[in-house]
């Protein structure tokens, strides 16, 4: 829902636009870069929006397309973001997610193609990512969707209620190493099973997620909605 004020003839007046479904309601329609501010005690930033999909009103948290932009990047990095938001790849940023899923139940949808241009998906009620006090702590909710459950596939590798790992900051509970290093990338690691979308681009074996029935994977998009 958007923020707002009452007027003084007593309709509401937009003041804050929070996230990409706000930026629909407020009559947004073409897909783009926006600018939100999740949280008025923050500052704003720039969020790529699917004005397309479902309706519209999804916000990008991340996209892997060709491997051009390296995500074997350092804790700072994860918390701030990179990469290239309008065209290329890109990590939006740990403390961004959190700010978007601090105080709504949201949704998250994860969107695989292969190079033959089959897609398929994955969807997660109440997604969230904590603080970075919390270690940018993972939850995610029911799972429903085509390319199968990688977040929650087991009680022996299970990625809820799991803190970001990244290559120099280890917090995952795999005893006899770093997941991060070795995979080369940030990522909610339990025990280093690959499970997740972020694993190095590989040439032809492009992004790395075993539980799909595409194999290899082209691409790979983090999409978020309220």
């Amino acid at each position: 829902m958007l923020s707002s004020v009452t007027s003084a003839d007593g309709g509401a007046a937009v003041t804050t636009v929070r996230d990409c479904s706000d930026q629909l309601l407020r009559g947004g329609q073409k897909s783009g870069v926006y600018l939100v501010t999740p949280d008025l005690r923050s500052r704003s930033f720039q969020v790529l929006c699917d004005m397309e999909l479902d309706a519209g009103g999804w916000t990008l948290l991340q996209r892997r397309q060709d491997g051009g932009v390296s995500f074997n990047r350092t804790w700072d990095e994860y918390r701030s973001g990179f990469g290239e938001l309008d065209g290329g790849e890109f990590w939006l940023g740990n403390n961004m997610m959190h700010l978007l899923t601090r105080d709504r139940d949201m949704v998250l949808l994860v969107e695989l193609e292969g190079f033959d241009g089959v897609m398929e998906y994955a969807e997660y009620e109440h997604f969230r990512v904590g603080s970075e006090r919390m270690r940018y702590r993972l939850t995610v909710g029911a799972y429903s969707g085509t390319a199968g459950d990688a977040l929650r596939f087991s009680k022996s590798y299970d990625h809820n209620n799991r803190a970001f790992t990244t290559p120099e900051r280890d917090n995952d509970r795999y005893p006899s190493g770093n997941c991060g290093a070795y995979y080369s990338s940030g990522w909610w690691f339990d025990w280093g099973a690959t499970r997740e979308c972020e694993m190095g681009y590989t040439g032809k074996r492009g992004v790395t997620y075993p539980q799909s029935i595409i194999q290899p994977i082209k691409g790979s998009h983090l999409k978020l909605s309220g």
